[in-house]
Order: C-alpha cells, then structure tokens, then sequence
C-alpha cells in the first residue's frame, strides 16, 4: 500500500496531521490491477457498501497514460453520506494529484455530489465512487474473502525514529479455496457452442440470490477464436 506517500506529501500542510490521524485508522484495501475487475452490469453496485465505515482503497492502473495508483479513501457519515478523498499518483514526478473532497449523497434520482472542485476534478471523483462501489460489490461476493498483510514491526520503528508515517496493515481479495463452480441454467439460443474466446472473471448472482465471483477462463468450441481487450481506467483530476 502507498497510503504513507501521500500522506507525507501532505505532513506539511494545515490538514496534514488530521489526515495522517484518519489515515491511521482507516481499514485499507489493496485491489490490485483496476483493468482486471470488470464493472458491475447495470446499476447492481450503486446499494453496494463499504464494509467498513472508515476504509481506503488502492487501484494500481497499470495501462493509465498518465498515473500508475489510486487511492479512494471513503468514509461514511452518520447522516447517511459519504466524505470521498481521492487522489492518483502521476507516472511524471511520482507526486500525488489529490481532488477535492466530496461528500456523496443518495437521492431517488441517484446520487448528489457537493465539492468545490473543477469540473474535471468532479469528473475523478464520480468515477472513484464508481470504482469505490464496484469493489464493494465484488466483496459481497460469498465465495470472496480478505487476506491481511501485517504492518512491518521493524520497519516502523525505523520509520518512527525518523518521524516518516508508518507503513499500514491492508487486505487483498482472495478466491474462497474449493469454493463450487455455479453453472447457470441452459436458456436454449444460439450460445450453447460459442467460439473459444476468453470469459473475463465477473460476477453472477445465483438462483438463491447470492453473488458467486467466477473466475476468468477459456470457454467455447474450435469454431474460431474470438480476442477481447478489456479496460477500466481511473480519471485523473
């Protein structure tokens, strides 16, 4: 996690020790590889929620032109909003560009948005929710759980002398071992022999209602061969 190197961007700054506090207590998620989680079809993953209330997530955007990481640090409000903070670390100088913070509201008509930020910088942050929301609907998945990764005891007490922030204890999402293989129900058509083509891993919702994360694989027959590119990339504000 890079969590630490924004914050020291910011130690500084009027709000950089309040960070660093929130920061501290925050429940962080390492979701790999932002192109290999696909989007939720329709609007599934908009009643998605955060598993826990103070919670940071980083995406690694490996085929982004301009920025390598994103970090969505999401933090649930008692009035039932969410403060949104989120920031993508430039390829260039290695620096953060952090957006202004939001704070997200659920309303009939979808979701309110109030920040002070420039239009391309709301841009960033409505897709950071959106990216915040997906994974969340992912980890609702009852055949996905969480591995935690221990904070390096020997490196923080370095770290600590020096008066750097420490380095977080995080999560990564791992596939239940053994978990059952959920085939759906045949629904006749023209799809029963499809060419060989590569089935992005995704998630289906069974016929009890749970959602099952389906691993990618090869499927088909030796009709042809059919190549999929796939890509989902943080907005930079």
């Amino acid at each position: 996690m890079l969590t630490h190197t924004w914050v020291e961007q910011y130690r500084d700054k009027p709000a950089g020790a309040a960070m660093a506090l929130g920061l501290r207590a925050a429940v962080q998620f390492d979701f790999g590889d932002a192109d290999a989680i696909p989007l939720a079809k329709g609007d599934d993953f908009a009643d998605a929620q955060a598993p826990f209330s103070n919670c940071v997530l980083q995406f690694s955007a490996p085929n982004h032109p301009e920025a390598s990481h994103a970090l969505v640090w999401w933090r649930d409000q008692p009035d039932g909003s969410v403060h949104l903070m989120a920031a993508w670390k430039w390829r260039g100088d290695g620096r953060w560009r952090t957006a202004y913070p939001c704070e997200i509201t659920r309303t009939e008509a979808g979701f309110r948005y109030e920040t002070d930020a420039r239009s391309e910088s709301s841009s960033a942050i409505q897709t950071a929710h959106a990216m915040a929301l997906n994974a969340f609907y992912i980890l609702g998945c009852s055949n996905v759980q969480t591995e935690d990764h221990a904070a390096p005891a020997a490196l923080n007490k370095k770290r600590a002398k020096s008066g750097k922030f420490p380095l977080l204890e995080y999560k990564t999402l791992v596939l239940k071992p053994g978990a059952p293989r959920v085939d759906g129900r045949p629904m006749g058509g023209t799809h029963a022999s499809p060419r060989v083509h590569l089935r992005r891993g995704h998630v289906r919702r069974i016929q009890s209602g749970r959602r099952v994360w389906v691993q990618a694989c090869v499927v088909g027959s030796t009709h042809g061969m059919i190549l999929k590119d796939y890509k989902v990339c943080a907005e930079a504000s």
